[in-house]
């Protein structure tokens, strides 16, 4: 894990990163255009890709786990927040203006909030936005 290059385990950078409680690492492989995932010990599980990743300025991903499994990254270049399963099926795609009273344009840093069960969201133009979780 972590060499340079386009194959199984190996980037041209590496941006967000996340690990859930099995123990599954997830990386952001923004300049592959796809989310790469390892075992606790380094070892390449799988990837799948990322629609709309791509090596650019102000279009660094960054991913959060949920509770119930689900991977949610940011999608800087198209202005979106998605949700995948560990397969890569596409869950979910919320716009900026998708939820009503939770508007970002360039959404860039993303967390799971375990307090408020909500996803804290940071975007390019300096907002700070709660998006309220689907159960």
């Amino acid at each position: 894990m972590g060499r340079q290059g386009a194959g199984a385990g190996a980037f041209p950078r590496t941006d967000g990163v996340a690990a859930d409680a099995s123990g599954t690492v997830y990386v952001c492989d923004n300049g592959n255009g796809r989310l790469q995932l390892f075992s606790r010990d380094g070892h390449f599980v799988g990837a799948f890709p990322v629609p709309g990743w791509e090596s650019k300025v102000y279009s660094e991903p960054n991913i959060t786990l949920d509770p119930l499994g689900r991977i949610w990254v940011t999608v800087p270049g198209v202005k979106e927040v998605r949700s995948y399963d560990r397969t890569g099926k596409l869950l979910r795609a919320i716009t900026g203006n998708s939820i009503p009273g939770a508007a970002f344009d360039t959404p860039m840093g993303i967390a799971y909030s375990a307090a408020s069960h909500d996803l804290i969201v940071s975007d390019l133009e300096h907002r700070v936005v709660r998006l309220p979780l689907p159960q």
